[in-house]
């Protein structure tokens, strides 16, 4: 296992929590072509309930315009934005192997209030038993921010593709996905 993953699943610094929402907030203000807000408190809850706040109110305008070549065009900047973030934290914490990815996706999720269970990166299905942001979303705004997902999972799994199935946001008592490997078939 990664050295420097297994030292941020034993801790994970306050610091880089922070680092990682600002990083996070600049990759989806630029999804939605907009200037990068800045954060009224300190405090990493108030930041994250910030986030979601900013993220519902981007997509529900979106969605509101009613323009279906710009709600596409926002989820494919979303999307790119977040292949490189995952694909730094890739590179930064040294993740060779798709068990090394599932980890890092997971303690990820956990550090913005999304629980996963199972899944092992070889095309099998996990769930998303809580999700802090469905507080937040519509069932359409969730769509079109998990495009930030989608591209989170191809950077980290090196070009692994995310599909849900049913979202919390949907009425379902949990979120169904399948993270399938590169070039596999669906």
């Amino acid at each position: 296992m990664s050295l420097r993953l297994a030292l941020l699943e034993c801790r994970f610094p306050k610091r880089l929590r922070l680092r990682m929402l600002d990083e996070l907030l600049r990759v989806t203000a630029q999804g939605f072509d907009l200037e990068v807000p800045r954060w009224s408190g300190g405090r990493f809850e108030d930041r994250c309930a910030a986030y979601a706040e900013f993220t519902a109110r981007e997509a529900e305008r979106l969605i509101a315009a009613g323009d279906m070549g710009a709600i596409e065009s926002a989820k494919d900047r979303l999307r790119r934005g977040a292949v490189m973030l995952g694909t730094r934290t890739r590179h930064r914490l040294r993740i060779r192997k798709p068990v090394e990815a599932l980890g890092a996706l997971k303690l990820l999720y956990h550090q913005i209030g999304i629980e996963v269970d199972g899944g092992t990166a070889g095309g099998d299905k996990f769930v998303i038993t809580h999700c802090f942001f469905s507080g937040y979303y519509s069932e359409r705004a969730c769509q079109v921010v998990s495009a930030l997902d989608e591209g989170l999972a191809s950077g980290l799994f090196d070009g692994a593709s995310l599909e849900f199935s049913e979202r919390i946001t949907g009425g379902r008592p949990c979120c169904r996905a399948v993270l399938r490997p590169r070039g596999s078939k669906r």
